[in-house]
């Protein structure tokens, strides 16, 4: 409980800087940037993630920005149920955003 609080505190200040941002254009993402949110069963839920996707697009229409949940429940640093952090972190990270 105490990390989906911190979660949505860390969001909560994403956000308020994000608006600070957005009145003055300098967002901190770019045209077709790619963001990968990789992290374990609290990702997997995508509670965080997709109000942040949501809060982008409809801000940042034009930016087409894209955006990958690569959530896996039950991961940690030293691996878990999707395989060793290399093997995820090639499957579900390089291999999504590199051209």
């Amino acid at each position: 409980m105490r990390f989906i609080i911190g979660s949505f505190i860390l969001a909560a200040i994403l956000f308020g800087r994000a608006t600070l941002f957005a009145q003055t254009d300098s967002f901190a993402l770019r045209p077709a940037d790619t963001v990968v949110f990789y992290g374990d069963s609290i990702t997997e839920q995508r509670l965080y993630t997709m109000v942040t996707e949501l809060y982008t697009v409809t801000r940042y229409p034009k930016l087409n920005v894209k955006f990958v949940h690569s959530g896996w429940g039950g991961d940690r640093v030293t691996g878990g149920g999707g395989g060793p952090v290399d093997l995820r972190l090639q499957r579900d990270v390089w291999s999504i955003t590199q051209p």
